[in-house]
């Protein structure tokens, strides 16, 4: 049971920081574009 709780919060500690990962690259991209636009 302590291996499997162990386990369990590896891989939600994992899906969360992917998530965190995934928006803060979303959110530069928004403001790649953006700039891009104001740029130009």
């Amino acid at each position: 049971l302590g291996c499997r709780t162990v386990l369990d919060y590896q891989i939600l500690s994992v899906s969360k920081a992917f998530t965190h990962w995934l928006t803060i690259n979303n959110v530069d991209n928004v403001i790649s574009r953006v700039n891009s636009k104001v740029i130009a």
